[in-house]
């Protein structure tokens, strides 16, 4: 067990929290991402290798999803431009990596077998502005609405409801460059899900010091049950496809996640400036926003240059 992927687990689990990023985007920053899909999809076949393998970045993410999720939130509210200003350094950080990726930065595949220069192809193009147009229309309606929908499980469509918002969060929080908070926000349940979360250390608290506030405070976190059990189902079924995928066709995912990444970046963008307090020194607050920017820009290319040694 690497001690290291913990810490790693914890960051990717603060990405599943922050809206607009992509935990996927930061496991491949972090050298994880298809080694993490190769261990999913072989838990039949070699399962003790791949829950070593699984375990510690699973329990950091764990710990990164408990950790985060009501302070991302709070700090989302108080300095909302501040914050997106943040995020946005980390997506513009990710840059390079797909860039490297799609063989445009640094790349020396360019070249064919034959000494000419590889062509460009338009398909990938196509599929680049695909996930960027999807992205868009997913942040489309997205904004800072905490709206808890459902505050316990009262029905089997409310069951039903966080079934199949975890199976299709899950799904495609394992394409790169798919944020899953900004899917359950278009879901329509963001608020449920990020309060149940926030409600599990006091649930887990409360076990040992006060069993019956425990029993009240489980109504909220059973809602985690129904999400989780899509969660895990839809991670299974895409996983698969994924591999397939990068083992396929490489290049044109990453031009799909470069365009989910341009979409994203316009994306946070647009709700950031939404908290835009025009009062006040103006200059002075474009600089602070320029250099958070900058820290998570410079954030991203560090743990870039500490991934790539391990998974290129």
């Amino acid at each position: 067990m690497r001690i290291t992927n913990i810490f790693k687990g914890v960051l990717i689990g603060i990405g599943l929290i922050v809206p607009g990023l992509s935990g996927s985007v930061l496991a491949i920053i972090l050298g994880l991402y298809k080694n993490m899909l190769i261990a999913v999809t072989e838990l039949k076949t070699n399962f003790k290798k791949s829950m070593i393998f699984l375990m510690p970045i699973g329990l950091g993410a764990v710990l990164g999803v408990l950790a985060s999720a009501s302070l991302v939130n709070e700090v989302i509210i108080r300095f909302p431009v501040f914050s997106y200003a943040f995020f946005i350094g980390l997506m513009f950080g990710a840059s390079p990596l797909v860039l490297r990726k799609m063989n445009i930065l640094g790349a020396k595949s360019t070249i064919t077998k034959n000494g000419t220069k590889e062509k460009l192809n338009f398909l990938n193009i196509i599929f680049m502005i695909a996930a960027f147009a999807f992205i868009m229309l997913l942040a489309a309606d997205v904004d800072s609405d905490e709206h808890i929908a459902i505050h316990y499980l009262s029905s089997l469509r409310d069951f039903i409801d966080l079934f199949i918002a975890g199976l299709i969060t899950l799904s495609l929080m394992a394409v790169p460059g798919i944020s899953g908070s900004m899917i359950i926000m278009v879901l329509g349940q963001f608020g449920t899900v990020y309060n149940a979360v926030a409600a599990v250390p006091a649930f887990l608290i409360a076990i040992l010091r006060e069993p019956a506030y425990a029993m009240e405070l489980f109504t909220t976190v059973a809602l985690l049950i129904p999400f989780m059990i899509g969660a895990i189902i839809g991670i299974l079924s895409i996983a698969k496809i994924m591999v397939w995928l990068l083992n396929n066709y490489e290049k044109t995912v990453y031009y799909a996640v470069f365009g989910a990444v341009l979409g994203t970046i316009t994306a946070l963008a647009r709700i950031g400036m939404g908290g835009v307090n025009m009062q006040g020194n103006l200059f002075l607050y474009v600089i602070i926003a320029l250099l958070w920017l900058t820290l998570g820009f410079l954030f991203t290319i560090y743990l870039d240059s500490r991934g790539l040694r391990e998974d290129e």
